[in-house]
């Protein structure tokens, strides 16, 4: 493990429309079924700073580059500071107060989509070092899906966030690269899950899932956390 904890912190993470919601909790209902204490919590929180970033992001007056990329990333940073060393609306206790108690924490996002979509306009260095002050992940679950795929996955949204159009969202799957691989070189353990159409379709939901549970038990299994359903 590479925090100061007797649990687990596992991110999903991912470009918007990769499905980090459902799968994250697919897998925290599986750890459960099968013995661990695991617990769901997705950032922005739905605490006074998650919030605000939520508004922002929901204004697609506002422009994605310059000061206001910086702006965001000093937000959620400090969302997720809060969410790490304060209690939370969704999860109750401090994530670091879960992580010493021996619980798996599932994140709907992590520093490392700030890293991703801020990085790009403000530095990736920098974001890097405005959330620092939260330990790295032990495991990321990366779901690498097309850029197709997603655009297909919005569609059916009733409201779009400002970052969700293709040459963005290009944009930021490659940044995902160069972010996991510093992840990678300072400790995390990178589950990479490729999502693709089958038979020109978006492939089920439990089929996904089930790929996704399949890589994460080997990864689990080499952190000395059991993974196999009970006898």
């Amino acid at each position: 493990m590479t925090g100061d904890h007797n649990g687990l912190l596992i991110a999903f993470e991912g470009v918007d429309g990769s499905g980090l919601t459902t799968h994250a909790k697919m897998t925290v209902s599986y750890l459960n079924s099968i013995g661990l204490k695991a617990v769901y919590s997705k950032e922005p929180t739905r605490g006074p700073i998650g919030s605000l970033i939520r508004r922002l992001l929901a204004d697609k007056s506002l422009p994605k580059n310059g000061r206001f990329s910086d702006l965001l990333a000093l937000l959620f940073a400090a969302d997720r500071l809060r969410h790490f060393y304060w209690p939370d609306p969704e999860s109750g206790a401090p994530l670091a107060d879960l992580l010493s108690e021996g619980w798996i924490v599932v994140l709907d996002r992590y520093k490392y989509s700030s890293i991703a979509y801020q990085g790009v306009y403000s530095g990736f260095r920098w974001v890097e070092t405005v959330n620092s002050k939260v330990p790295e992940a032990d495991i990321i679950v990366y779901l690498d899906v097309s850029i197709d795929l997603i655009l297909d996955r919005l569609a059916y949204r009733s409201r779009l966030e400002i970052y969700e159009d293709r040459q963005y969202l290009e944009t930021i799957k490659d940044a995902f690269e160069k972010v996991l691989g510093n992840a990678e070189s300072r400790g995390a353990h990178i589950v990479r899950v490729k999502v693709e159409r089958e038979g020109g379709e978006d492939p089920p939901v439990e089929v996904v899932n089930a790929r996704i549970i399949s890589t994460l038990c080997r990864t689990l299994e080499e952190l000395h956390f059991p993974c196999r359903p009970n006898p």
